[in-house]
């Protein structure tokens, strides 16, 4: 199913790239973060909402409204 291919992808990007610090993005992207630290004691997900550089803010383009500094 589209689902398990879609999760062996990830399984194997978190072989692959383990000390490449892809991680957390592949999880955000799949949607798996917050159930991915659940399992983990004291932990909470944190926000899955990343700034926009300044940079590009400074060329006009808006931050990111759910973002909060």
């Amino acid at each position: 199913s589209k689902e398990a291919f879609n999760n062996a992808i990830l399984r194997e990007r978190a072989w692959e790239l383990y000390f490449e610090g892809l991680r957390l993005p592949d999880l955000v992207r799949h949607g798996k973060w917050p159930s991915a630290v659940q399992g983990i004691e004291g932990k909470t997900p944190g926000p899955a909402i990343l700034p926009i550089p300044q940079y590009a803010v400074a060329d006009g383009v808006a931050q990111n409204s759910e973002y909060s500094n």
